[in-house]
């Protein structure tokens, strides 16, 4: 089923119809008019909906824990749904974007990133999984889940971006993706 941002269904919220045709415009000004909000599947939208909103009932019914961040996995390159959605969320759970490749090359050249993604209190993290390869300096972890494991220890809220999917990722970096992430 396509979702309509033009017309309302039965059955559906008001308020979810208001914030999908916003989310819909915030699209085509931002990556034009071929921006296409069908191409993310329904129930991952309105799942984060429920999230940004806030609505305990909501979240409860969709299966989302509010102490978790959301992860976005096999999402398309060309266009950072989290990034569209960052201006609906409140102001204090409002995040900084940063490509993993970016920070993997500031990590890299011992010139680390800011704002800090060991201390920030929200951080999103767009195409993790997608840096390899990287250690810190004289030590045997890898960089990105020691990361993610310290974010965890410090209950600080995380979203990401992938394109591979969730199962890759826990793989990768272990149980923490569990931990940290609301997978949608």
């Amino acid at each position: 089923m396509k979702m309509n941002v033009h017309k309302p269904a039965a059955g559906k919220q008001p308020g979810f119809l208001k914030w999908l045709n916003a989310l819909y415009h915030r699209g085509n000004d931002v990556y034009g008019s071929t921006f296409d909000i069908n191409q993310y599947p329904e129930k991952m939208v309105r799942k984060l909906y429920a999230y940004i909103t806030g609505d305990t009932d909501l979240m409860i019914f969709t299966g989302l824990d509010p102490d978790k961040g959301i992860l976005l996995s096999q999402m398309p390159e060309e266009s950072n749904l989290l990034y569209l959605v960052k201006p609906f969320f409140p102001v204090v759970k409002q995040y900084p974007i940063r490509s993993t490749q970016e920070i993997r090359s500031m990590a890299a050249r011992r010139c680390p990133p800011t704002p800090n993604p060991f201390t920030t209190a929200v951080y999103c993290f767009d195409g993790l999984g997608t840096e390899t390869g990287l250690h810190q300096p004289n030590a045997d972890c890898e960089y990105f889940k020691d990361l993610l494991i310290q974010r965890y220890a410090n209950r600080l809220l995380t979203h990401a971006t992938s394109r591979i999917t969730a199962y890759d990722l826990e793989k990768r970096y272990g149980k923490i993706i569990g931990k940290l992430f609301n997978v949608l």
